[in-house]
């Protein structure tokens, strides 16, 4: 972000992607964390994407920072699946596309916690004919 709280920067701005390949291949080949330079350009990719999650309504104000610090996690953790020959801010965006699924997942999974409800009980000489009870009539007796 710039000092206006602005996620985007012009093409002026912004390292050009053979700066930006040589850098991560820099770093994958010393085996060190990302350069200053190379995580302030992801943060600034992870940053305007998120946003235009936030603008989609798919998650809220909130949750921008956090995943954006996911999204620096996981490019350190799978700087070794980047490939020289691909454009750099398209495998960002990637990786923050892989972050967002995961983020929703993890939401779907709580939310879907909370919204079971117990089943019905069945008896035995439930026969109304409805797709649950022949379901259960091919399970074993308590399954259901």
């Amino acid at each position: 972000m710039d000092a206006n709280g602005s996620c985007c920067r012009l093409a002026t701005d912004r390292l050009p992607n053979d700066a930006l390949v040589a850098l991560m291949v820099a770093a994958i080949d010393r085996g060190t964390p990302p350069c200053a330079q190379l995580l302030e350009e992801a943060t600034s990719v992870f940053t305007a994407f998120f946003r235009g999650q936030t603008l989609a309504a798919r998650i809220n104000d909130a949750e921008l920072a956090p995943l954006v610090a996911e999204a620096l996690t996981a490019l350190h953790r799978h700087c070794a699946t980047f490939d020289s020959k691909a454009p750099f801010r398209a495998w960002l965006l990637d990786t923050a596309r892989r972050v967002m699924v995961d983020y929703q997942r993890r939401q779907n999974a709580t939310a879907g916690a909370s919204d079971v409800t117990a089943p019905a009980p069945h008896s035995p000489g439930d026969t109304d004919g409805s797709s649950r009870t022949r379901h259960c009539e091919r399970r074993p007796a308590g399954v259901c």
